[in-house]
């Protein structure tokens, strides 16, 4: 996740109400707000998040906002190591950006009568993506290599375009190779789920459950979302006579009227966290593949109580379950990489030849 993110700022918001911070990092938590927003707004990609006149009170808000972030940039005292104050390029990128963004605003839409301006079709992302592609075979190609590569992706775009953007989907399989059951897997996978009962008891923080019951409402929301299910089935995966959490409230993007986010039911809330309970006691063994996702969802469907309190006329609590081991298992999977990727860091193995000569460097002095 970003540091200068709507989430970082909420996770600050969050751990001062719980005392676990001072009351100065709402501070922080105020100004990656305002950089998220601002960043939202100058790297836009919808209609709702671009710069229009369809609606006059966001149209004035966003353009009050940008005007309120040229000020507060303005105004912006960074100091160095000596105990100096200077005007740092940062403050000079983000004004002229800004400026820029309120003129074309002023030129495309009030003068010339465009319904929006999606100011990311103005930044150079498209360039960036297409350089580190070039640059992730060979980190510094040579003019015949860098020709040839282009030439290559040039030619996916007309075979292989894609469906959706350039993003990929949150609970699609094929992120994850080894979850399919492939026959070389199937030989070395004992297929022996560890039952919490037989290990000792994990027990979730606070701070634990709350995010869990954040991911809940995610997890309601995306099976409401994916499968077609009767009122009865969803009315027991959404309780919307419950109070909105801490977490909930803070995480919402939206400040003023109703919460859109999803608040989970009890039932889903507790079935998810017997699930969390069981996975943490065989993340490893899973990760080794020594059981499978397969199993996990068996187990719980055969043994754990709370599965039962569901409607059986579309599956709603299997449909939760598979949904919730399948993120849980990709979280797992990146905090496993980024664990691969600090020891490959601290054994001296470099990405590129700029990053290795570097290293070098700083060996030899």
């Amino acid at each position: 996740m970003p540091l200068l993110h709507h989430s970082t700022a909420a996770a600050l918001r969050y751990l001062v109400l719980r005392g676990r911070m001072d009351k100065e990092a709402l501070t922080t938590a105020f100004f990656l707000e305002q950089v998220f927003r601002w960043f939202t707004l100058m790297t836009s990609r919808s209609i709702k998040t671009a710069l229009s006149d369809l609606s006059a009170q966001r149209a004035d808000e966003a353009k009050s906002f940008l005007e309120d972030f040229i000020a507060m940039f303005s105004g912006l005292t960074v100091v160095d190591k000596d105990g100096k104050d200077p005007w740092k390029p940062v403050q000079t990128g983000a004004v002229l950006s800004t400026l820029s963004a309120l003129a074309l605003r002023a030129l495309y839409i009030t003068k010339h009568g465009f319904r929006f301006l999606m100011l990311s079709r103005l930044t150079q992302d498209a360039l960036e993506n297409l350089f580190s592609t070039i640059r992730f075979r060979t980190p510094i190609p040579r003019a015949r290599e860098f020709k040839s590569t282009f030439r290559v992706i040039a030619l996916a775009q007309f075979s292989q375009p894609s469906r959706h953007g350039s993003y990929q989907v949150d609970d699609s399989q094929y992120l994850l190779e080894f979850v399919r059951d492939k026959k070389e897997l199937a030989r070395d996978c004992t297929d022996d789920v560890v039952d919490v009962g037989d290990d000792e008891i994990v027990e979730l923080c606070q701070e634990e459950q709350d995010s869990l019951m954040y991911f809940s409402g995610y997890i309601a929301y995306a099976v409401i979302q994916k499968h077609s299910l009767c009122p009865l089935c969803k009315a027991c995966l959404v309780d919307k006579d419950k109070e909105v959490p801490e977490l909930v409230a803070l995480k919402c993007y939206t400040k003023h009227g109703r919460n859109p986010l999803k608040v989970p039911s009890g039932p889903l809330v507790q079935l998810l966290e017997d699930c969390e309970r069981l996975f943490r006691v065989n993340e490893d063994r899973l990760l080794n593949s020594k059981c499978t996702l397969e199993s996990l969802k068996k187990f719980v469907k055969e043994k754990v109580r709370s599965f039962k309190n569901f409607p059986v006329c579309h599956s709603v609590a299997e449909k939760a379950t598979a949904h919730f081991f399948l993120c849980r298992l990709r979280f797992a999977v990146k905090q496993r990489n980024v664990y691969l990727l600090d020891k490959m860091r601290q054994s001296g193995k470099c990405g590129s030849k700029s990053v290795g000569m570097r290293v070098l460097a700083q060996n030899v002095t």
